[in-house]
């Protein structure tokens, strides 16, 4: 189980927790669409989302 934190120490702390993270599975949610992420070295934003799933 992933322990949510509410800040990181690096973008790269975040990245790493972000590609483990189990959470939702865990709960029971069906895993229908993966996590979009954009990491690119020296970027100054950060793309995290959720792609669309069956339903949308």
């Amino acid at each position: 189980m992933i322990v949510r934190k509410s800040t990181y120490r690096s973008l790269a702390f975040l990245q790493r927790d972000n590609a483990v993270c189990r959470t939702c599975v865990e709960a029971g949610y069906p895993l229908e669409s993966w996590p979009v992420r954009a990491p690119i070295g020296k970027q100054r934003a950060y793309l995290f989302g959720q792609a669309p799933g069956i339903v949308e």
